[in-house]
């Protein structure tokens, strides 16, 4: 199979005998951004046209994004539509929705072949003249400009026999979806005017003289296996649209009569549930004024017991009332008849207790002046006694001095 893919006329870059030539932009991994700047993936690898040495399509990595409904896949999108960013190393799909994203298939390097590109090129709105042709409609005035010139050109292949009953005819490129010269329509001024050439883009020219006998021994090989490879899997890709397509319109019609038959079911209930409401409300509003009356006449019976309650209640606390304050009074006055007794009792002997504490105070005041007469006395004594004693002193020392 690697062997057959050599001869085929759109090849991968990568794993191939081309390279990017030395200072050209190799856009692979790069980001891939829509005009609103929302990231769609990145540029996993370059497809290239063999026979005419330019790059066709760009397989994009797209990654899962919720807000663009996007999945991880693999898909082709036509070189012409993407446009280079150098300064951010990003490149934008210009007018490319995210439903179109969606809509696209699955790459398969496998499956590639007339019939894949002619899907890719319907799904961005270029419309074919007749099913399984390779004629289209579209532009076609970009054959010179793409013929010569374009950074998604190549350089260092042969253009020896790469064509095959599977491959498009020549015109199927000469649309704008592949005018690599569209990638460079946002070039700076100061940068250079003219894109590079395909020479300049992709080389290797003994590459080229290597891959020239390979391809040619293997495109006989390489047609017959890829017509029939290429048609089972478009057989089996369109039976298998087909039944995907009838059961989304049966489970579409089954979903509708389900909720058609819904509805109806729904209004018969809301229909039989309003009459029950109503017959239930007219007998419950004759039931609800008869008990209305007979709670009414309850309640005032009920009232009226319990008014003559309170007021026996009432009369009984009174009468009890008046008992209690007469014991009251009558406990009052034998207490403080009892109180007077026991008042004149103490009064009698607080007198005879506090006359003896008088008479027994004036006996110790008396005690007490006798001790300090008795005191003033031997003070007087010992002054006078000192007073004499000083003076005979006085005398002898002068009886002395006079000797």
């Amino acid at each position: 199979m690697a062997s057959d893919k050599k001869n085929r006329r759109l090849q991968e870059l990568r794993g191939s005998d081309f390279e990017i030539s030395e200072g050209q932009p190799d856009i692979r991994g790069w980001e891939v951004l829509d005009t609103e700047a929302r990231k769609i993936g990145r540029v996993k690898e370059l497809i290239f046209d063999v026979r005419d040495r330019k790059v066709r399509y760009m397989a994009i990595d797209v990654a899962h994004n919720k807000e663009l409904q996007l999945e991880d896949r693999l898909v082709l999108v036509p070189i012409g539509l993407a446009q280079l960013d150098h300064p951010n190393d990003d490149v934008i799909l210009q007018n490319v929705t995210p439903f179109q994203l969606r809509a696209l298939p699955r790459y398969d390097d496998d499956l590639l072949g007339a019939q894949v590109e002619r899907d890719i090129s319907m799904v961005f709105g270029r419309e074919f003249t007749g099913s399984g042709s390779n004629t289209a409609t579209g532009s076609g005035s970009n054959t010179a400009a793409m013929a010569g010139t374009g950074a998604a050109g190549l350089a260092g292949a042969s253009t020896g026999s790469f064509s095959n009953e599977n491959d498009v005819d020549a015109d199927f490129y000469k649309h704008e979806f592949f005018n690599d010269q569209n990638m460079y329509r946002n070039r700076p001024e100061n940068t250079r005017t003219e894109s590079p050439s395909n020479q300049e883009y992709f080389g290797n020219e003994n590459t080229r003289r290597n891959n020239e006998s390979e391809t040619e021994r293997q495109s006989e090989s390489l047609a017959a296996s890829d017509k029939r490879h290429y048609d089972d899997k478009d057989e089996d890709r369109i039976r298998e649209e087909v039944r995907e397509k009838d059961r989304e319109a049966a489970m579409l019609a089954a979903t509708d009569k389900r909720n058609r038959d819904y509805d109806d079911e729904e209004q018969l209930r809301k229909d039989r549930d309003q009459e029950r409401q109503s017959e239930s409300l007219a007998a419950s509003d004759k039931r609800h004024y008869d008990d209305i009356d007979e709670d009414r006449i309850r309640k005032e019976v009920r009232e009226k017991d319990r008014e003559a309650a309170m007021l026996a209640a009432a009369d009984k606390r009174n009468r009890d009332y008046d008992d209690e304050e007469r014991l009251r009074k009558d406990r009052d006055q034998e207490r403080q008849s009892e109180r007077l007794t026991a008042s004149d009792n103490r009064d009698s002997i607080n007198e005879d207790r506090i006359r003896e504490e008088e008479r027994i105070r004036e006996d110790e005041r008396r005690k007490i002046r006798e001790e300090e007469s008795l005191r003033a006395g031997r003070l007087e004594r010992q002054r006078n006694e000192t007073d004499e004693e000083y003076l005979r002193r006085i005398k002898k020392d002068l009886e002395d001095n006079k000797r």
